[in-house]
């Protein structure tokens, strides 16, 4: 009889210690209530698993082969520009690898701030990949975070263009205003990656 009594208690209070757990866990989370759907009939049941597993699929189905090459070659460019951030600054910072792209970008200017450039004017060449760079990174959460973006639009690239022309108007050159923005956009993207590679590593031959 103890012993009965000694699992129902323990099993009892397994159920309160897991209860108090998700209550502390969600204490301080803004969440709402689950609400709980009633059953329908099987035909109910059957229509309404099958709208809920084809709720997005359509936002897929209308991207054509040009955008799925956009979206490839967007996203291999913010690889290597991520590749390259951690290379520069895996000494600087042991825990780069591990932080989001936004973060290493906050850390990317404080190396900067750190780092003793030859002149005042040589590192601010250094910080003005800062602003482009941070476009990039909204461009890159948008598409990332939104099913329904397959392109990136003029006023996104606005800012990136704008740092290409000037640090490489000889790149720019090849970017002409009869192309398809769609096409001449991603082009851009590209074009700054290159100017991204060519400035790290200048900071990356100086540093051990």
């Amino acid at each position: 009889m103890q012993t009965t009594l000694r699992s129902v208690c323990a099993t009892q209070l397994g159920y309160m210690l897991n209860w108090l757990k998700k209550w502390c866990h969600n204490k301080n989370k803004d969440y709402n209530e689950i609400e709980y759907s009633m059953l329908g009939t099987l035909e109910e049941n059957s229509k309404k698993l099958l709208e809920s597993t084809v709720v997005g699929h359509g936002y897929m189905q209308q991207r054509d082969e040009q955008d799925y090459k956009n979206i490839g070659m967007l996203f291999s460019v913010l690889l290597l520009i991520e590749y390259k951030l951690v290379d520069l600054l895996s000494r600087f910072d042991e825990k780069i690898e591990d932080r989001t792209f936004g973060h290493k970008i906050d850390v990317f200017k404080d190396f900067l701030k750190t780092f003793e450039a030859e002149s005042d004017d040589k590192i601010q060449e250094y910080r003005n990949i800062i602003a482009p760079l941070k476009r990039i990174k909204s461009i890159r959460n948008e598409m990332a975070h939104n099913l329904k973006k397959t392109a990136i639009t003029n006023d996104e690239i606005k800012e990136i263009a704008g740092y290409v022309k000037s640090v490489r108007p000889d790149l720019a050159e090849s970017i002409s205003d009869d192309m398809d923005d769609d096409v001449k956009n991603i082009r851009f993207i590209i074009l700054f990656g290159f100017v991204f590679a060519e400035k790290i590593a200048g900071l990356r031959c100086a540093i051990k």
